[in-house]
């Protein structure tokens, strides 16, 4: 791990996200929500900011308090649809194995990147967890256990791929390796956390 990729790596996802936020807008997914136009309350201001950087901001913090795999464990249990998480996960994995051209990946299927990217900017309180479990799941592949993707193939479903997650998960913290692990992706995740505050700046 070096400081320019943990900077490189946080950096692309701030790029795919904003080269491909024209999909939806998180100002459109709040008046679909509102009906009409009207005063807007402190909560609605709040859930303007969208979803995945308000997830980004609290999971580091999170993370150092119940640890790593709880924290992500809590996430995953608050994911609003499976699919979505496995998306996520497919499309983050080929950002940061195979990167982007001109903001885009090229190897995942575009409804599949629409979905994410949706999700990744809704407005509602309850959405985001599951397009950044799927993030960091991806990002622990590509970067710190590539065995991790050894499970994955085309023919996995999204229930398969939350089973081997979760198994994953809880063969790491039998092997004792949970907190090496979080020591080494906590500057990742710090760095995404700045980068999606960027990003939020956007839709201000």
């Amino acid at each position: 791990m070096s400081v320019d990729d943990v900077v490189s790596t946080a950096l692309r996802i701030g790029e795919f996200i904003l080269s491909n936020s024209n999909i939806s807008s998180p100002e459109e997914d709040k008046k679909n929500q509102e009906g009409e136009k009207g005063k807007t309350t402190d909560d609605e201001e709040k859930s303007s900011v969208p979803a995945l950087v308000r997830r980004a901001k609290d999971f580091p913090m999170l993370a150092s308090e119940l640890s790593l795999s709880s924290a992500l464990i809590f996430y995953i249990s608050k994911a609003e649809s499976q699919d979505v998480l496995f998306d996520s996960y497919q499309v983050f994995h080929s950002v940061f194995e195979n990167g982007l051209k001109n903001g885009k990946v090229t190897d995942v299927k575009e409804e599949i990147v629409n979905d994410v990217i949706n999700s990744a900017l809704k407005t509602d309180e309850g959405a985001g967890y599951d397009v950044y479990a799927g993030l960091t799941l991806a990002l622990i592949g590509t970067k710190f256990d590539p065995n991790f993707n050894s499970g994955i193939t085309e023919k996995t479903s999204s229930k398969d791929f939350l089973l081997y997650a979760l198994k994953e998960l809880r063969k790491t913290e039998e092997d004792g390796k949970g907190f090496e692990l979080q020591r080494r992706l906590m500057p990742y995740l710090i760095e995404i956390k700045r980068v999606m505050e960027v990003v939020g700046v956007a839709y201000k």
